[in-house]
């Protein structure tokens, strides 16, 4: 994305996926102080949110006077920085933007209860005013979308989901060189109804922005999250060659059973032994895995013991960690940017286990996958 000349020309939306604060400084400049300032107010960047916890605080903004007087406050406003929100406000404010334009009050509580347990009141949903336009929002979602599937928030990615949000890399306002590390993500970006923001608070290490740090953390939360929530995933044919399933329960089934079973969520078997029934699973029940990589199944011989040493994965892609593991003899659980539109670059970052443990054969590896693109870019 980003190259040592700097971005080049861009659009819009190749701007916010690409995160290049000179488009936002641009966009500030053309929307101008006034206008400006007004958003900040209307979005409710000043005010508290009003929601049902106590010691909420307000938003820390310039005085109008000082922004009106100064280029330079709305240039740094512009991409976020020298003013201070809360995180409900920016969740607040974002999920109206997504939400058709409709800011909703938030709320902790759904509803009050007696002692006996019946239920004596019930909060209502309830939209505090309209800040963008549908059409406006709908065009938000999709640039959103971009910036998770193309730009600087691919770490974010969730096989089968449609996955949007925005990275944030912020000096701390009076305190320089400390920053935090953050994303927002929506989803699903065709129909929005869950929002995560995530904040790291003065990473420390070589990697410390927010691409990096925090949207493979709201990439794997969404992963787990969205299934439980019912929201059903739609996988294309690229995600499909990268897919990870959970491992059924296929003890003490035939091997007829335990095998249509384990094909229904994507996985195929390796039958051990001559028996009718299995007696014994690797791996255990449960367990996420490649696709690529079979469930033996005994039947009726007990799984031979036997340790071998952990492999080092780093730096390997998708394809190759998932050969060499299976090579030395243990399963691979990939999280993290898997599979994004620029597949070339997403490479193994860590594993779960040390190279060169001595490790029971069958184990599951976790390993964390980044796409190294976004080290290049502004956040």
């Amino acid at each position: 994305m980003l190259e040592n000349g700097g971005h080049g020309a861009l659009d819009f939306t190749h701007g916010v996926m690409g995160s290049c604060n000179c488009v936002f400084m641009e966009v500030g400049k053309r929307v101008g102080c006034n206008r400006f300032y007004n958003y900040v107010n209307l979005f409710g960047m000043t005010v508290k949110t009003g929601i049902d916890l106590p010691g909420e605080s307000s938003g820390v903004f310039f005085d109008e006077d000082s922004f009106d007087d100064n280029e330079a406050n709305i240039a740094v406003a512009s991409f976020g920085q020298r003013f201070k929100v809360t995180p409900m406000q920016l969740l607040t404010t974002v999920s109206g933007i997504a939400n058709g334009g409709n800011m909703m009050k938030p709320h902790v509580v759904s509803a009050y209860t007696d002692a006996d347990g019946n239920i004596v009141e019930t909060v209502e949903p309830e939209t505090t005013r309209q800040i963008v336009s549908k059409e406006t929002s709908e065009t938000i979602c999709k640039i959103l979308e971009k910036v998770v599937s193309e730009g600087t928030g691919r770490n974010a990615y969730a096989a089968g989901y449609r996955v949007g949000g925005k990275t944030g890399t912020s000096e701390k306002f009076d305190e320089e060189e400390n920053y935090i590390a953050s994303f927002l993500g929506i989803a699903p970006c065709d129909d929005p109804e869950y929002a995560i923001l995530l904040y790291i608070d003065e990473p420390h290490g070589q990697l410390y922005q927010g691409g990096q740090i925090a949207a493979p953390v709201v990439g794997a939360l969404f992963s787990e999250i969205l299934p439980i929530l019912g929201v059903e995933a739609v996988y294309t044919d690229s995600e499909l060659a990268t897919l990870q399933a959970v491992v059924p329960k296929l003890n003490r089934m035939t091997v007829k059973e335990a095998t249509e079973k384990a094909q229904k969520v994507k996985l195929s078997v390796e039958v051990i032994g001559d028996g009718e029934f299995v007696t014994a699973q690797i791996p255990a029940y449960g367990s996420k895995i490649s696709s690529k990589t079979p469930i033996l199944l005994y039947c009726g011989e007990a799984p031979a013991k036997e340790m071998g040493t952990v492999p080092s994965v780093t730096g390997l892609s998708y394809a190759a960690a998932v050969a060499r593991m299976d090579q030395a003899g243990f399963y691979m659980s990939a999280v993290g940017a898997v599979q994004t539109s620029i597949g070339g670059s997403v490479r193994a970052k860590s594993q779960s286990v040390a190279p060169g443990t001595e490790l029971e054969k069958g184990s599951v590896i976790s390993v964390e996958f980044l796409d190294g693109n976004t080290y290049n870019t502004g956040e």
